[in-house]
């Protein structure tokens, strides 16, 4: 097996464990078509180790770190390990730890941050660390994905005609106001400007109806039932609501173009922001130096999941209705969030301070219109990712994100 950058991973393990798990892990994952940077594989007579290590670590996608007795005890895999790590400096996830005969507390021992990260154990079996390991290689990374979007837009979509709509509705004045509050701003629209792609405003008011989506006793987006809470344009409907915490505002244009804004939960419902400042005070309570009366708010891991899964969803349902075809660009900002504490409430262990260093947080993905319907709660997932990785959070668990998921898409069962 040659080494290079076409190495998917690198297997960073003491020699102890090589004959009984190191070894039998690579061959699983290479007989699974993973291209492995294993030592016996990938060093011939007469190579430099150091430099065959390095050149291993520096291009392989991901290091499988098999953590151990032995490699507590090793000096040579705990290079290999820093190696990784510096790695991860720019917020990428590269180590993937496999717990072999070791416990919570004694990776806890030596390593703090290895212990809070998910981990497969050896024990589970050969086949079920392989497949954990699989399963990452096949999702690409928020890092990954975040690299593609960030080389330039799709040549496939245009821009400016949507660019222009969003526009009037900022110079437009609005029956609610966002200047005094974090809020959600979302757009999504087809790759293709039609300005008459929903022929009626008619068609409009019904396709919001038909693909809202209810998952948690809210709609997405909320039709108001008070004709006084809705408006329509010469090429645009909306909605809006000032019901208790639910401070929201949408439109969506003929164009299929539809955008949304909506307060950011967790600051414009007093009860929730208490909860979570007394959730976060006990989560951070060894961070002595956290003046807490100076943080402005605070975002739930949970909360945010749940309202991208209802984004990506309602993109979805707007594909299933063949409104969307080709590319669908959606648009996700959060604003407004300076030093906000990305948290967690207390039903959740959470060590880690994560604060956002911005005030407004974008991103655009495009997708097609088929992988929206197959993949858009995964998606939902990965802008979530990277959302937390600019709070701070540089290797956010997509299955703990899936485990928060899983319990909004139980909801409605």
């Amino acid at each position: 097996m040659p080494n290079g950058p076409s190495a998917d991973v690198f297997i960073c393990h003491a020699s102890e464990d090589k004959d009984d798990f190191a070894r039998p892990l690579a061959e699983s994952l290479t007989a699974h078509g993973i291209r492995v940077w294993y030592d016996e594989y990938s060093l011939a007579l007469g190579d430099s180790l150091r430099r065959s290590i390095d050149h291993g670590l520096r291009d392989c996608r991901y290091g499988v770190v098999v953590l151990s007795d032995a490699f507590f005890r090793k000096e040579w895999p705990q290079r290999e390990l820093d190696g990784l790590t510096q790695r991860e400096a720019d917020g990428r996830k590269v180590i993937l730890p496999v717990w072999h005969r070791v416990t919570r507390d004694q990776v806890a021992r030596y390593s703090p941050t290895l212990a809070d990260r998910v981990a497969v154990q050896s024990d589970r079996g050969l086949d079920a660390v392989s497949d954990s390991i699989l399963q990452v290689l096949q999702t690409p990374s928020p890092s990954e994905n975040a690299t593609l979007r960030e080389s330039g837009p799709s040549p496939s979509i245009d821009t400016e005609p949507f660019d222009v709509e969003a526009r009037s509705l900022w110079s437009s004045v609005r029956p609610v106001s966002f200047d005094n509050m974090p809020y959600w701003y979302i757009r999504m629209f087809p790759a293709q400007y039609d300005a008459g792609l929903l022929p009626s405003l008619s068609s409009c008011d019904k396709l919001v109806r038909k693909v809202a989506v209810n998952l948690r006793g809210w709609d997405f987006p909320h039709m108001s039932p008070d004709t006084q809470e809705r408006a329509q344009g010469q090429n645009w409907i909306a909605s809006w609501s000032t019901f208790k915490d639910a401070i929201e505002y949408w439109r969506l244009y003929q164009s299929a173009q539809f955008i949304h804004l909506q307060g950011l939960r967790e600051f414009t419902t007093p009860h929730f922001r208490e909860q979570l400042r007394q959730a976060t005070t006990g989560h951070l309570r060894h961070h002595k130096d956290v003046e807490w009366n100076q943080v402005p708010g605070y975002v739930d891991l949970t909360e945010t999941v749940f309202r991208l899964t209802e984004v990506f969803e309602f993109a979805a349902r707007l594909c299933r209705e063949h409104v969307y075809s080709g590319s669908v660009r959606v648009h996700v900002e959060l604003r407004g969030i300076e030093g906000f504490l990305l948290t967690t409430s207390t039903r959740y262990l959470w060590r880690l301070f994560c604060r956002a260093g911005e005030n407004v947080l974008a991103s655009d993905w495009d997708h097609t219109a088929e992988s929206l319907v197959e993949h858009g709660h995964e998606y939902a997932l990965r802008a979530a990712a990277w959302l937390f990785e600019r709070f701070g959070w540089l290797d956010p668990s997509f299955e703990t994100l899936s485990q928060r998921q899983a319990e909004l898409l139980n909801l409605r069962r």
